[in-house]
C-alpha cells in the first residue's frame, strides 16, 4: 500500500502531475494540507485587527496622491458641471498671438500649393501622354466607335431598368410625416409590406407601400402630386400604366382626413377581395 507523500497517513490513490502521490485528486483536498492552510490567516499580524478612523484617512490620502482615487472639492465640481452642459467652465480662455496664428495658418497649408507640385502640375503633356489618354477615355465612352457607344449606352440603360435607377432612388428621403404614419399602419396590419419598393420591372415605378402578394399599392398624395397640370397628368399615366400589369390602388390624400387604422384595414380587406 502507497501512502500519500503529504504525510496525513491515508492511502494515496491519485498521482499528482508533480509525480507525488496523494490521497485526494487535488493536493489542497489533503486532510493535512487542509489543516496547514487553515492555520495561514493566524500568522497574519493584520488578522483579527481594524483599522482605525485616523489609520483610513491617512490611507485615502496616500491613494489620492498616487492617483488612485480624486477628491474634487465643490468649486471644481461646480466648473465640470457648467462645462459639461456647454456653459463656461470658469477657465480663462487661452489667448493665441497674432505670431502663433500666422505659424499655424503656414503649417496647416495644402501641400498642392508647393512649388514642386505646382511645377509638375504647369508642366505641359507631352503628346504621347495626351494620345494615350484620349485613346482610353475614347475606348471607355466608345467615341471612336459609333456600335460600342451604342452598346455603352444599351448597357446603363438596362442597369437602370434591372433595379440601379430603384438603387439610386432609394437614398432619397422624401417622405412626408403622413406617408411614414401610414407605412408604420400598414406595416403593423401587414408585416410583408414593402416601402418605396419597384412594381414593374420594365418600367422604373416605385410605390410608396406595396403588397406584393396581394399586387396592392397604397399610396400617400402629398402636394407635390398637385402642383401642376404636369404633374397630375403624370401620375394618372402612372397608375394606368401600373394598372394595366395587374395591380391596384388604395389612394389618401391631403385634402381628406387622415385614415385610422381601422379604416385602412377595411380598405385593405375591401380592394384585396373585391370580385
Amino acid at each position: 500500500m502507497i501512502l500519500c507523500d503529504y504525510k496525513c497517513g491515508q492511502e494515496a490513490k491519485h498521482q499528482l502531475s508533480n509525480g507525488k502521490w496523494c490521497c485526494s485528486d487535488n493536493h489542497r483536498k489533503c486532510p493535512e494540507n487542509r489543516k496547514k492552510y487553515s492555520q495561514l490567516g493566524v500568522k497574519n499580524p493584520m488578522y483579527g485587527k481594524h483599522h482605525s478612523e485616523e489609520s483610513k484617512k491617512k490611507i485615502g490620502s496616500r491613494l489620492y496622491n498616487r492617483g488612485y482615487r480624486r477628491i474634487f472639492s465643490e468649486e471644481h465640481k461646480t466648473n465640470i458641471s457648467r462645462s459639461k452642459k456647454g456653459k463656461p467652465s470658469g477657465r480663462k480662455a487661452k489667448l493665441i498671438s497674432e505670431e502663433t496664428k500666422r505659424k499655424i495658418s503656414e503649417s496647416l497649408k495644402i501641400s498642392m500649393n508647393s512649388p514642386e507640385i505646382k511645377e509638375k502640375l504647369s508642366k505641359p503633356k507631352s503628346e504621347a501622354t495626351r494620345k494615350r489618354m484620349s485613346e482610353n477615355h475614347a475606348d471607355i465612352s466608345g467615341d471612336n466607335n459609333p456600335s460600342k457607344r451604342l452598346e455603352v449606352k444599351e448597357k446603363q440603360r438596362q442597369y437602370m431598368l434591372n433595379g440601379g435607377s430603384s438603387y439610386a432612388t432609394k437614398f432619397i428621403k422624401h417622405a412626408s410625416k403622413e406617408e411614414l404614419h401610414l407605412r408604420e399602419i400598414v406595416k403593423e396590419l401587414c408585416p410583408e409590406a414593402e416601402s418605396n419598393s419597384k412594381v414593374i420591372d420594365s418600367k422604373n415605378y416605385r410605390a410608396d407601400i406595396v403588397l406584393r402578394n396581394y399586387k396592392v399599392i397604397i399610396e400617400y398624395d402629398g402636394w407635390h402630386h398637385f402642383k401642376d397640370q404636369k404633374s397630375i397628368d403624370y401620375h394618372k399615366k402612372r397608375q394606368q400604366e401600373i394598372e394595366a400589369d395587374g395591380w391596384k390602388f388604395i389612394r389618401y390624400n391631403i385634402f381628406e382626413r387622415f385614415p385610422t387604422k381601422d379604416q385602412i384595414e377595411k380598405d385593405i380587406v375591401q380592394i384585396v377581395y373585391r370580385t
